[in-house]
């Protein structure tokens, strides 16, 4: 089936274009010899990018350019332009079990263009925060290049777009446009989850597309509908014949969306374990390292029970894997983060013994906070973990012996984990035991920590909390 398409340009922060899956997708009922819109299209990228400097904080890699332009919007227009004329746009997908296929035409109130860029480099960056230490970034190079290929998840990442920028900028207009993209998602994923019950097996890109939206709620805080998309969820790829039966470039994404929502609620993941698919080289590279044995054995893993032991010594070689590569340049493939990450997690989530002393609580708590931070931005660990540090911190109150270097570590990761102002920040703050900023950072770094991804934000911390600035 031939595939047509409004947009013909996609401009990464790299500054190098991604042609949408098929080079010679076109507008709809346009000549493929036509190429005075493409020569405009050329002509306004320059403008473009200047204006999404303004709109869209800037990546690691380099300046956000112009994402995506539609060839019935002029070179110059802004925002509130572009949001006009999209009534004459006719997108055609690959049919699927949610819609009825063929043309769809596109929702009047919402701009494509403002959403799709803010999909591709704020969303994108988010999910992988230190995309400059990845060989390339899944949601940009692997999943949009599917999502734009099926109508529902395409209306979902557009969706989550709106819902971010409504959530973050107080704004009615993206309110408004998040209400008519989810009116036109809701009947289509209902239809999916009937198929399914009649045993119609559902499409990659529709579990993707709830994955998307469990995802989306878990980074708004909005746990309710975050556990009912991850419950949803469960259930698709259950009727799908398991998480090894997704699409090997999609499966990660599918398996953090559920792993991620069960961790901000301490609650057991609804997806099987899946064992590693690989050995990631760096781990395997530095198993057995100095760095690992000087101080791991006799601040971390003798105080611990022999369960969490081993997945202490698990999350260490992660967390010196990305210490590496900050230091010394290394890229690292995303989906072996992805992997190594979330099989950390799921065995957080489902350890647990009777011989588990408060301090085994404390570190399993403490633990899925630190494994968090380095899969999402520090800036959103305090507002999505806020079950997470009411239970550490109930945890603290029973520890009889605070003056470790365990227990200080215990104590900074809920510092990192709640809301200034709040009980349990006071609780925390109580239990560092402050010493000065340099010699807590020492003993912090004999335990777990990534200077590149920690230390900005426990400087921070540290001066609203105790004064000054830290040296």
């Amino acid at each position: 089936m031939a595939l047509n398409f409004a947009y013909e340009g996609v401009i990464l922060p790299d500054n190098q274009p991604l042609m949408l899956v098929h080079r010679d997708w076109r507008q709809h009922n346009r000549s493929p010899v036509d190429t005075s819109a493409r020569v405009a299209h050329r002509r306004g990228l320059d403008n473009g990018r200047n204006k999404l400097r303004r709109k869209f904080a800037k990546t690691r890699s380099a300046p956000p350019a112009l994402a995506l332009r539609t060839e019935n919007s002029t070179p110059d227009a802004g925002y509130e332009q572009s949001r006009e004329g999209f009534n004459s746009l006719t997108f055609h997908f690959l049919p699927d079990s949610s819609s009825n296929g063929g043309a769809f035409k596109a929702p009047t109130t919402v701009a494509i263009n403002h959403y799709i860029a803010y999909y591709l480099h704020t969303i994108a960056d988010s999910l992988y925060p230190f995309s400059e230490r990845l060989t390339f970034n899944p949601i940009r190079e692997r999943c949009f290049k599917v999502a734009v290929t099926n109508e529902t998840w395409f209306l979902t990442i557009m969706y989550c777009s709106a819902r971010s920028l409504a959530s973050s900028e107080c704004n009615s207009i993206y309110a408004n446009d998040a209400t008519l993209l989810m009116d036109r998602i809701v009947g289509r994923l209902q239809n999916s989850v009937a198929d399914a019950e009649k045993g119609i097996l559902p499409s990659d890109a529709i579990i993707c597309a709830i994955a998307c939206l469990a995802t989306l709620e878990s980074g708004l805080d909005n746990l309710p509908l975050s556990q009912a998309h991850r419950r949803g969820l469960a259930e698709l790829v259950r009727a799908r014949g398991g998480i090894k039966k997704i699409d090997k470039d999609l499966r990660y994404k599918v398996h953090r969306a559920d792993i991620e929502s069960a961790v901000d609620t301490n609650a057991l993941p609804l997806l099987a374990y899946t064992a590693p698919s690989k050995t990631s080289i760096p781990l395997a590279a530095f198993r057995g390292s100095t760095y690992l044995g000087s101080h791991l054995y006799e601040n971390l893993i003798s105080h611990l029970h022999p369960i969490l032991a081993q997945i202490a010594k698990d999350i260490s070689e992660l967390s010196f894997t990305l210490e590496h590569s900050f230091h010394h340049a290394v890229l690292l493939n995303p989906y072996s983060l992805d992997e190594d990450a979330t099989n950390i997690q799921h065995a957080l989530l489902t350890c647990y013994s009777t011989d588990f002393e408060p301090l085994d609580h404390a570190g399993r708590i403490a633990a899925l906070v630190y494994v968090k931070s380095l899969l999402r931005p520090m800036s959103t660990l305090a507002k999505t973990s806020k079950i997470l540090c009411k239970q550490l911190a109930d945890t603290m109150v029973g520890l009889e012996d605070g003056s470790t270097i365990l227990a200080r570590w215990i104590a900074f990761m809920g510092l990192m984990s709640s809301l200034p102002g709040s009980a349990e920040r006071d609780l925390f703050t109580s239990k560092v035991n402050q010493c000065g900023w340099e010699e807590t950072k020492t003993d912090l770094k004999k335990i777990l920590w990534v200077d590149a991804i920690h230390s900005s934000v426990a400087k921070e911390i540290w001066s609203e909390v105790w004064g000054g600035v830290p040296v």
